[in-house]
């Protein structure tokens, strides 16, 4: 599969028994909505709530398994104004551009520090992305701005 971001080949995966696509061009991560709600279920043992908000406008991006027929469209965690992902409406693949997965690291380390006030439903996604982000940085010779 190509990446949505950078149409450079993707290489795939198993985490957690789920398969992620991850470009080592962009660090881009692509997987199904599905997986992610399945990721969560097993570690959790609960049926995850709502996890992302309507989607609201269509992205640059076209999803790469429906061979770019179809732009992406624009989405977010509930919960969370911070983060902007892109989701295909038909195939339910989900891409977490590197930016946005540094962003949810990131997010999470100030939550270390600072817990909010309102739960957040998308808590256990977003702990699931960074659990992915770590996994391919530990693998990974790129350089990056944000590691410690």
């Amino acid at each position: 599969m190509d990446c949505p971001h950078c149409h450079s080949t993707t290489h795939r995966e198993v985490h957690g028994g789920v398969d992620v696509d991850i470009c080592s061009a962009c660090g881009g991560l692509w997987l199904d909505i599905a997986a992610l709600r399945l990721m969560i279920r097993d570690r959790s043992g609960q049926e995850p709530g709502e996890l992302f908000t309507d989607p609201n406008l269509s992205s640059t991006l076209t999803c790469p398994r429906c061979e770019g027929t179809k732009p992406l469209m624009e989405v977010g965690f509930v919960g969370v104004d911070e983060i902007d992902l892109d989701v295909c409406t038909t195939c339910r693949g989900l891409f977490v551009p590197d930016d946005e997965a540094q962003a949810i690291t990131r997010l999470l380390k100030w939550f270390e520090d600072e817990e909010p006030t309102e739960p957040i439903p998308a808590r256990a996604a977003l702990e699931l992305i960074r659990t992915l982000v770590e996994s391919r940085e530990a693998e990974d010779d790129r350089p990056s701005w944000d590691r410690d």
